[in-house]
């Protein structure tokens, strides 16, 4: 039994006296009441009286802000005491007047009407006077039944696993409960005293499913519902998957190890493997012909494929040798829009950079050291879409140009078909006088130089005696700290392109 302190929006003001309580019985426990509180309770002159096992619905008494609600220890949704007696014989005079039911911790007036606790409480909340003899009345002035309380203490009811609760179709929040017998629930009777003890140790208790599962399970049958309840796992005899027992038939249908036959030639095979053996095997499965991208739309069973293709050899050639055709011509038709497409392209970023002066600097260290060797190139550079460096020959490309030095401009790149004009100038710089320089203007050609393979010609344009050796001196001003500084100013003239297809050239200028 519990005994419970409500605060906040539960608590009920009460202008009368002081309530004192005596709690009786050893399975009855309080629960939030502060010893400020106790110090309170008149033990001597109890107004309300709990004993263990008394079934009351809801007493309630104040002091103050508190209130103080007793509340039975049986399940407040399971069946009530009207529902468990065993006899009504004699049970009459024992019934609340207000809420008809049997009396819940019975209190009487001064002239002995007996009452609910709680239903007199509200009673006298809306009028102070008893309802049957109208003598005036409030909470202070009601008092225990002492033969009330112990008849009621010793009626025989059933245990409240003797009932079950009736199904209904209704909604659950509207259906009403109603509880009928339970023909596999217990059948043991007892004094309401006795009636907590038992319940909470009866065997007819429900249990929860160690499944999981919305079972029936009773306390008594846990461990046999372990061995029999459908929701429990098992492994599949043919995959050795762990399933509910349940779904075992679902399971049987899709179970990819289970030997099925094939349905179009009874094959015996494993249903996992059903499918390759109708997609690559089965001989009566329809299948379409070889040929069914060239047009022929044959549908045959697999047995009956050579067949086909023996009878129809000939108009299968004729299909594919005008697939092949269409497929040459439109391959043909695309490479020369994608060409189109490229040139355009190639042409719109050309012509962006056409007619621009491009100033390439090339500054060699330890001049004297290098001078020695027989040739020495730059590093690349970008120019219209194609690769460049300038070359040099510190003494001369050829036998006729020893003592110069021969300065030349090399395209890198392939340009595969295009033709790139330039104008350009190559010089060499003076570092004590800018406007002193040694400088071969007026340069033109069209690069590549070379556009057959077989043709042993230079692929750079420039002079082959830029300037005598001895001219490169400190003194003169072209070295400084043994740095030579030479540059060229370029300029994109036009550009050319030819591109050869099947059956005809495609030539572009700019």
């Amino acid at each position: 039994m519990l005994l419970k302190v409500l605060t906040g929006d539960e608590v009920v003001r009460n202008a009368g006296s002081a309530p004192t309580f005596n709690l009786l019985g050893p399975n009855t426990t309080v629960q939030g009441i502060t010893p400020n509180l106790f110090s309170r309770v008149n033990q001597s002159d109890p107004l309300f009286t709990l004993t263990s096992g008394f079934s009351a619905t809801s007493v309630r008494s104040f002091e103050g802000n508190v209130a103080m609600d007793y509340g039975q220890s049986r399940d407040l949704d399971g069946p009530t005491l009207d529902d468990l007696v065993c006899e009504e014989k004699d049970i009459e005079e024992y019934k609340c007047p207000i809420c008809m039911q049997i009396l819940q911790s019975p209190r009487q007036c001064k002239n002995g009407h007996l009452y609910c606790a709680l239903c007199i409480q509200k009673s006298l909340d809306k009028r102070a006077e008893c309802p049957q003899c109208r003598v005036p009345l409030n909470l202070s002035e009601l008092a225990k039944s002492l033969v009330a309380e112990k008849h009621l203490r010793a009626l025989k009811v059933h245990c409240k696993y003797y009932l079950m609760r009736e199904e209904s179709k209704k909604p659950a929040h509207n259906a009403e409960v109603n509880w009928i017998v339970d023909p596999e629930g217990c059948q043991e009777t007892f004094t309401q005293e006795e009636a907590e003890r038992h319940e909470s140790k009866c065997g007819y208790a429900p249990d929860l499913c160690m499944f999981g599962a919305n079972c029936r399970v009773r306390k008594m049958t846990v461990e046999e519902h372990r061995d029999a309840c459908p929701y429990r796992t098992i492994t599949c005899d043919h995959c050795k998957k762990e399933i509910k027992l349940v779904s075992l038939e679902d399971h049987n249908v899709k179970c990819p190890e289970i030997v099925i036959h094939c349905e179009l030639c009874q094959a015996e095979m494993k249903r996992g493997h059903l499918r390759e053996h109708r997609r690559q095997q089965c001989p009566e499965e329809d299948i379409p012909c070889a040929y069914s991208e060239q047009g022929c739309d044959a549908q045959v069973k697999r047995k009956q494929m050579p067949r086909h293709m023996e009878e129809s050899a000939a108009s299968h050639l004729a299909r594919v040798s005008q697939h092949l055709s269409q497929q040459l011509f439109q391959m043909s038709e695309d490479f020369k829009q994608s060409l189109k497409a490229r040139d355009d392209k190639i042409r719109s970023l050309e012509r962006a950079l056409a007619d621009q002066n491009f100033d390439i600097d090339w500054k060699m260290k330890n001049w004297s050291s290098l001078k020695k060797k027989s040739y020495l190139q730059s590093g690349e550079f970008e120019l219209a879409g194609l690769k460049w460096y300038m070359g040099i020959y510190p003494n001369g490309d050829l036998p006729d140009a020893r003592g110069h030095i021969s300065l030349f401009l090399f395209l890198s790149s392939n340009c595969r078909g295009q033709k790139v004009g330039l104008r350009f100038s190559l010089r060499i710089m003076n570092h004590r006088n800018p406007n002193t320089k040694i400088v071969q203007n007026g340069f033109r050609a069209n690069f590549p130089l070379v556009e057959r393979p077989e043709e042993q010609v230079s692929k750079g344009w420039g002079a082959k005696r830029f300037t005598p050796c001895d001219e490169i001196t400190e003194a003169n001003g072209y070295l400084k700290d043994d740095l030579l500084f030479i540059q060229a100013s370029i300029t994109v003239c036009n550009i050319r392109w030819e591109v050869e297809t099947a059956n005809t050239s495609i030539v572009g200028y700019w």
